[in-house]
């Protein structure tokens, strides 16, 4: 089995990250340039789909809001950091919770999922009595009270 082969040089992706992201060309326009052996940085003329040069800048803006974040992060007090940890584990009880209960009405219970719900739920609770109060907590509540009943009917 061969080893992968890169189509594009990394001079060539880095001068359509920069294109598309730094400078702000529309994918069309780096993928004209690119043909035309235009684009700045690049020596040569390289063809590269529209759907290449779309993931190659979505790439790069997830990896720089991930950098800024995991800076943001490291300046904030440990309080802040808790807080914003205890919020996305709270929308993704939510989740859950929503996905349990549609498949709880369609009558199609997964006993393992509800008790790994159940657990998180306890831990979180536990957590966010020492931090603060949450108003997602009222709405996980309301969640988990019909979860229960559609259960408890089955």
């Amino acid at each position: 089995m061969r080893r992968f082969e890169a189509k594009y040089t990394d001079v060539q992706r880095h001068a359509v990250i920069r294109a598309m992201v730094d400078e702000g060309w529309s994918a069309p326009k780096t993928i004209c340039m690119a043909a035309a052996g235009e684009l700045p940085g690049v020596d040569g003329a390289f063809e590269i789909p529209l759907g290449t040069v779309y993931w190659l800048a979505r790439r790069e803006r997830h990896r720089r809001e991930a950098e800024a974040q995991a800076i943001r992060c490291a300046t904030q007090p440990l309080e802040v950091q808790l807080e914003q940890i205890v919020q996305r584990l709270l929308n993704i009880l939510l989740i859950e919770t929503q996905r349990l209960l549609s498949q709880a009405e369609r009558g199609e219970t997964d006993f393992e999922q509800l008790r790994w719900l159940i657990r998180c739920d306890r831990e979180l609770r536990k957590t966010v009595s020492v931090v603060t109060d949450y108003k997602g907590l009222s709405e996980l509540d309301h969640l988990t009270g019909k979860l229960a009943s559609a259960v408890s009917t089955r």
